[in-house]
């Protein structure tokens, strides 16, 4: 595509109308994807995993005469599942994460006697979309921008 511009304003102009542009799918592109992992991560929690440390007896026991299955890792009452969210932050950057104060706790673990070991459900799922959702923002871009 060859376009003329009378003057530098001209030029300035569009540039700046594309740029715009570009950051609107951008933001919508990432939505798109972080909407994407929120899901994955909510769907993982409470699915057998051979990733994930087994629950200690202690935990399994407590978790049976309390009316939960034994082997949901991760899922009793849903709050943590429920707490997992996204959002925009800057102009390149959309987060997702927990808002559960005992979210790190399963993701990076315990240090102290009493503590869950490391069962990481967030970081990990990240790790295995992570070409399918650099795909997905590529296509939601593509679509957006007209390409």
């Amino acid at each position: 595509m060859n376009r003329a511009f009378a003057n530098l304003d001209a030029l300035g102009s569009f540039i700046g109308r594309i740029a715009k542009r570009e950051r609107k799918c951008d933001e919508r592109a990432r939505t798109a994807v972080a909407s994407t992992l929120t899901s994955a991560i909510q769907n993982r929690l409470g699915k057998p995993s051979l990733l994930l440390p087994r629950l200690a007896d202690s935990t399994r026991q407590r978790r049976v005469a309390l009316g939960y299955p034994a082997d949901t890792t991760l899922l009793m009452t849903g709050a943590l599942r429920e707490s997992i969210s996204h959002a925009t932050v800057g102009l390149r950057e959309t987060d997702v994460g927990s808002s559960s104060p005992y979210a790190p706790y399963h993701e990076f673990g315990g240090s102290r006697k009493g503590r869950p070991p490391k069962r990481s459900f967030m970081a990990s799922t990240a790790r295995e979309g992570d070409r399918g959702l650099f795909a997905l923002y590529t296509a939601e871009m593509r679509k957006l921008l007209g390409l």
